[in-house]
């Protein structure tokens, strides 16, 4: 780009310090959240590890992918060996292949399925969320609660 004495430069061998967007930062801000690739020293980091998604964000993710009734985005935000629980401590699902199982067949078999968020708190690992859910045979009203671990949402507990 002719300011290499003034910038550096990127070439095989030469450690870089690099941000790839998926978007142009002329346009505003927002095109800085759509971060495709970081260099950095010349090491590739993982995108997803320079700014670890908060666990509110995650629980809003998992929403607006149930909203969406996307069973694969509904998905990414949960940890591999994700816990449902009902109030009781009664372990209702495990895993994300019973998920994708269980909420594939949930979002086929209700397509006016729409979750409500009334309320939120979040404090660190933790979200509860005051939901209603219609679309399905009666109206439910509860509190599902998520645990973020290691930047996924390892538990959840729902109570009517």
């Amino acid at each position: 780009m002719g300011t290499e004495k003034e910038l550096g430069r990127v070439a095989p061998g030469a450690l870089a310090d690099l941000l790839v967007l998926d978007a142009d930062p002329r346009t505003g801000t927002k095109a800085y959240s759509r971060i495709r690739r970081v260099v950095k020293d010349g090491q590739l980091i993982d995108p997803g590890t320079v700014i670890p998604d908060s666990s509110e964000a995650l629980a809003q993710r998992q929403l607006n992918a149930y909203n969406a009734r996307s069973v694969e985005a509904f998905l990414a935000p949960y940890a591999d060996d994700v816990e449902v629980r009902d109030l009781d401590g009664k372990v209702i699902t495990k895993g994300k292949e019973a998920f994708r199982t269980d909420y594939g067949a949930l979002f086929a078999n209700h397509p006016a399925l729409h979750c409500e968020l009334r309320g939120r708190v979040s404090a660190g690992s933790w979200v509860v969320d005051e939901e209603q859910i219609t679309g399905t045979d009666a109206p439910i009203h509860g509190l599902a609660t998520y645990e973020v671990v290691n930047g996924r949402i390892a538990r959840v507990r729902f109570m009517k």
